[in-house]
């Protein structure tokens, strides 16, 4: 999302408690950083919408799409 690459962690898109047969699909996995360059924990932010106990279905789209605004913000 952001293009950081330091303390990478592999999200699982469907949760791997009500999924545990995709724990290891690449369909499933998305990589997010936890330490971006620009302070956004990407895997808290937008793998878990800002709470450990909470899943985003739609993390890859979002991802994407705060990925192109992050890169065309003013500076």
């Amino acid at each position: 999302m952001c293009g950081g690459n330091k303390k990478l962690n592999v999200h699982h898109i469907k949760t791997f408690a009500d999924h545990p047969e995709l724990e290891l699909d690449e369909s499933n996995l998305v990589t997010l950083c936890e330490s971006g360059s620009n302070g956004i924990n990407c895997h808290l932010f937008v793998g878990h919408l800002g709470n450990f106990q909470s899943c985003n279905q739609d993390v890859v789209l979002d991802a994407k799409e705060w990925s192109k605004k992050i890169k065309n913000r003013p500076p």
